[in-house]
């Protein structure tokens, strides 16, 4: 494409689905922000699955500007990826 007519800058969903081991999900969000990627084109949008309280503050700690999808009850995984991408804005999701 030319210089005149720039591509727009495509906005990236990222999902990471929470299913339990609380160390392995903030693991997860903490690499996703170390991205070598602009920050104000990626979305993290974060599931949450029967999370207990205490274990929601730390997720929220460790992903402030995160989207999340809280489910009460496990819908399975297909069924939880496709609620969060559905709170997704991305262009793309990962």
């Amino acid at each position: 494409m030319s210089p005149a007519n720039p591509r727009p800058a495509e906005m990236v969903s990222v999902v990471i689905l929470h299913e339990g081991a609380i160390a392995d999900t903030v693991a997860g969000l903490h690499a996703v922000a170390d991205l070598e990627f602009p920050a104000d084109r990626l979305e993290v949008v974060l599931v949450e699955v029967g999370t207990l309280s205490g274990n929601q503050r730390r997720l929220r700690t460790a992903a402030p500007a995160a989207t999340v999808v809280s489910l009460e009850h496990d819908p399975g995984r297909a069924e939880a990826f496709n609620r969060a991408a559905g709170a997704c804005t991305g262009t793309s999701i990962a």
